[in-house]
């Protein structure tokens, strides 16, 4: 099932860029993601779609078919369970994108709800890959989600590991941040890791 809403515009070509949440199903969390985005200090500041792909199925199959609804050059892609904490973070996120265009993601300070210690997990700048809860992305072609994922965990680090292979960057930016609040369900850190390790020639 796939759920469209359009944030500050009658115009569908004035659109910005779409915000996609993959999720199992609708939840108490996912209201309150879409609450922040609609009210609050969180708020979408600037023209954007939302699109909410909901179904029981990989994180990666819900994520094509977000993809398949999008109609934008950029994809802001959203756990359905973090809530941004700073006005405008979506204009900041847009225009740092198309600023750069070596930008192939953008990723951003991510706080988890009952974790004291905030400090956050990346640097500012360059990194290898970045919290797939928020991303900020440029589509790119032959570069997608790998279905050879179950559940969910790896696909978002498999993806930045794509787009770097592309020749883009990928980028930290710890000004903008989340609060997430996540209980790590449904994912799948044994199959899923191991199979990243292997394609990739690492070991995680």
């Amino acid at each position: 099932m796939i759920y469209r809403n359009v944030f500050n515009t009658r115009d569908d070509a004035a659109v910005l860029f779409d915000i996609c949440i993959p999720c199992w199903e609708l939840s108490a969390k996912l209201k309150q993601t879409i609450d922040g985005l609609t009210n609050g200090p969180g708020r979408v500041s600037v023209p954007a779609r939302l699109i909410v792909g909901v179904e029981k199925q990989s994180v990666v199959r819900n994520r094509a078919a977000c993809l398949a609804a999008s109609r934008s050059p950029f994809v802001l892609w959203l756990d359905d369970d973090v809530v941004f904490d700073r006005p405008e973070w979506d204009a900041a996120l847009w225009e740092e994108i198309v600023r750069n265009p070596r930008a192939g993601i953008i990723g951003v300070r991510v706080k988890h709800w009952q974790w004291l210690d905030r400090t956050p997990m990346r640097p500012d700048g360059l990194v290898e890959d970045v919290c797939g809860a928020v991303m900020m992305t440029r589509r790119l072609s032959g570069v997608g989600f790998d279905d050879n994922y179950v559940g969910s965990q790896w696909e978002d680090t498999d993806y930045c590991f794509a787009v770097r292979q592309a020749g883009y960057d990928v980028v930290q930016n710890n000004n903008l941040s989340v609060i997430h609040y996540n209980e790590q369900k449904n994912g799948d850190h044994t199959h899923n890791r191991a199979y990243f390790n292997r394609k990739w020639g690492t070991c995680r």
